[in-house]
């Protein structure tokens, strides 16, 4: 007898109530002999999310309160919390309700009450793997053989295919995951590694930990080196013709590929005629081809100390997609005049087909109009094309001086936070970590690329149309009033308030603070994530009511999204469906976050052999964040970060207060507070955790620290 899922469904109650399969099997009139197929039918509807197990027998239908969505982080004690995706807060879930599911998992959970009264989770579908490769160790017996994975949050035993020596750290692809049978997950051998500590092998355990794909599909390449070098001549002909505006490229000297082009003017009328020319991939990388699918996999490129996963092929990226000079390229062109108060008076989207008329680097840049504090800033008279961007750079200073002078009138968040550079030498091993120095020539193109997209957002907010839009949201009440506590205990007096432009103004005040730093890096945690949406809402970091990303699609997809939306405007065909939108932006968030997970990474393997070198030696260190189980340092001679584990501290019990700003000694009552300035002994480092540990000189043996 024949069921189908609509008749079992209509014999089983909404939730709260519940019933066994043998009075489905009545309800339905299903004779005895029918139970085999019934019961393969109701557990693969309790399996895809339709129906709830209740207990061991009973199911029921879950309303829609009962069941939400998200993206799974399994600890390393074996639970996991779902990061949900309609915004409410984290749901706890237990080990032993994750069923097959895994860290990284996009899943579906039912919603209870669990014994403490309060809601959590038990997996009841696994929607998307968010785990394709990883990296373990090959272990074999006499009748089987198997890999154990580095990261922990990973099941502990995966069954190899093929062959792999006992003890070889390798990295493999899952070619089945755990199944509801107890089928363990199994997988090929991708790459095996000569041993760990290596700087380059260790930044390849990353990419594969965390299933970053490093080469472009077959059908993607071939559909990139189809377009040849040059563009099309009846694209050309198509376009608006700006080949002779001095439009230029300022980039870090080390770069690859050019996806922005700046020029301006100054109008006789008053203001600025201001022109941000992006590089037409959504030209190129068209919905439904191979291009198109390996680009959203990837989600954006991934820029890591000794190389680049870039989102495109090279043939697009670092080519036909570069804003190279003299060459010409197929450009979507942003045209605003600025007025000189700093609004915007008129904007124009285009496509063009542009030449760029000069490379610059950002010191470069400066020098030539006097930005630079190096004495040798004059122009090289040999040089024309340096020359001809002279006029354009002048006017570029001038008009995004006076749209970020407008942004610091309306407030906006602004931390000054340096960004560590790990320099390599030139066998591929670590020199140094730096600072990387920022000057008005940074300001000035970031300005003009933020003008650029603001520009468009309007464009869409005033059409009333949905597109990949870029949010910040408000910082958590609680994680405000935590970071106005620990600016508290520096001496910092931090007004109560949520708006972004009072914050910065407050920071600001204490600029000459000697732990100004550490209160820009106190601010940062307690900011909310940027994530991206299918709709507008407000970005708190900007102070903006609206904005998004438009001005990198070589390396972003969200940008190329927007892109293409923009044509369809213009063309007046039909954009992205919002279903399809609003899966790309939930994709691409969380993609965003695993490709910051892996740049972090890398650059503690990098800082790890650093400080490995410091070994048994006594180092400068300053308290920048304290828990339960120690503190956090970081080295001012290094720019690296380390960590004393509270048990080092062995001179007396040490609990952290409430406000979380110092550790204090139960019996001594002395504390280590937040900002102190300490002399600090580097005792370990493991390059494989990107861990340094360290502890005070001349403490006593453990054996010594007073008993309880």
């Amino acid at each position: 007898m024949a069921f189908t899922e609509d008749a079992v469904l209509s014999a089983v109650p909404k939730s709260p109530a519940s019933v066994r399969l043998r009075d489905i099997m009545q309800r339905l009139g299903a004779p005895r002999g029918a139970r085999a197929e019934l019961k393969d039918m109701v557990n693969a509807l309790a399996s895809s999310g339709r129906l709830m197990r209740v207990g061991a027998r009973r199911f029921t239908q879950p309303t829609a309160e009962e069941v939400c969505t998200g993206t799974l982080t399994v600890t390393r004690r074996g639970f996991g919390f779902l990061s949900r995706e309609d915004g409410l807060e984290d749901l706890y879930v237990n080990g032993s309700q994750l069923g097959t599911a895994m860290h990284r998992d996009r899943v579906q959970c039912q919603i209870a009450l669990g014994p403490r009264g309060r809601e959590e989770g038990r997996v009841i579908k696994v929607l998307e793997r968010g785990t394709h490769t990883f990296v373990g160790v090959v272990h074999q017996a006499r009748k089987a053989q198997w890999i154990t994975p580095r990261d922990e949050r990973l099941p502990d035993r995966i069954r190899l295919i093929g062959d792999a020596r006992h003890g070889e750290m390798v990295a493999a692809q899952f070619v089945n995951w755990p199944d509801r049978g107890g089928q363990l997950a199994s997988a090929k051998v991708l790459k095996a590694f000569a041993k760990e500590g290596v700087a380059s092998d260790e930044t390849a355990m990353i990419v594969y930990d965390l299933g970053l794909p490093v080469e472009f599909s077959e059908d993607a390449v071939a559909e990139a080196a189809a377009y040849g070098d040059c563009v099309d001549p009846e694209e050309v002909a198509r376009r608006v013709d700006l080949r002779d505006l001095a439009l230029i490229t300022v980039d870090p000297q080390s770069a690859r590929d050019y996806d922005d082009a700046v020029h301006a003017k100054r109008l006789d009328s008053g203001g600025w005629q201001l022109t941000v020319a992006i590089a037409d991939v959504a030209h190129y990388v068209r919905p439904g081809t191979a291009l198109d699918d390996d680009a959203l996999d990837r989600a954006q490129s991934v820029y890591l100390p000794d190389r680049v996963l870039p989102m495109l092929p090279d043939q697009l990226s670092a080519d036909l997609c570069s804003l190279r000079p003299h060459v010409d390229r197929l450009a979507m062109i942003v045209r605003i005049h600025v007025t000189p108060q700093g609004g915007f008076a008129q904007v124009e989207l285009l496509e063009a087909v542009i030449c760029s008329h000069a490379r610059l680097s950002y010191d470069r840049a400066a020098r030539l109009v006097g930005l630079h504090p190096d004495d040798d800033a004059s122009v090289d008279p040999t040089d024309a094309a340096e020359k001809a961007a002279v006029p354009t750079l002048r006017a570029l200073v001038d008009v995004t001086r006076v749209l970020r002078n407008k942004r610091k009138k309306r407030g906006y968040l602004s931390l000054e936070i340096g960004e560590p550079s790990v320099v390599l030498d030139s066998e591929g091993n670590i020199d140094r970590v730096s600072i990387t120095e920022r000057h008005e020539a940074h300001l000035m193109v970031e300005e003009a690329m933020l003008a650029a997209n603001v520009a468009v957002a309007k464009f869409f907010v005033r059409r009333d149309e949905d597109t990949m839009f870029r949010t910040h949201g408000e910082p958590p009440p609680d994680a405000l009033e935590r970071f106005r506590k620990q600016a508290g205990s520096l001496d910092v007096d931090i007004p109560n308030t949520s708006d972004a432009g009072h914050l910065t103004k407050a920071l600001q005040r204490h600029a000459e603070h000697p732990m100004s730093w550490l209160l820009n890096m106190l601010v940062l945690r307690a900011m909310a994530r940027a994530e991206y949406v299918a709709r507008v809402e407000p970005h708190f970091g900007l102070g903006l009511d609206a904005y998004l990303h438009f001005t990198s699609p070589i390396r972003r997809y969200p940008d190329l999204v927007v892109h293409r939306m923009v044509k369809a405007v213009i063309h007046e065909t039909e954009t992205v469906d919002d279903d399809a939108l609003v899966d790309v932006a939930r994709h691409c968030s969380r993609k965003e976050r695993i490709a910051l997970d892996a740049e972090r990474d890398v650059i503690g393997v990098y800082k790890a052999l650093l400080m490995s070198r410091y070994v048994g030696t006594t180092l400068q260190a300053t308290v920048m964040a304290l828990t339960p189980n120690g503190m956090f340092l970081r080295f001012p001679l290094t720019l690296c970060e380390g960590f004393i584990p509270v048990e080092e501290l062995n001179d007396d019990w040490y609990a952290l207060n409430d406000e979380g700003t110092f550790l204090v000694g139960e019996k001594t009552g002395h504390q280590y507070r937040l900002g102190d300035e300490l002399k600090v002994e580097i005792k370990d480092v493991s390059v494989r955790r990107r861990r340094v540990t360290a502890c005070l000189p001349g403490n006593a043996d453990r054996a010594n620290r007073p008993r309880r």
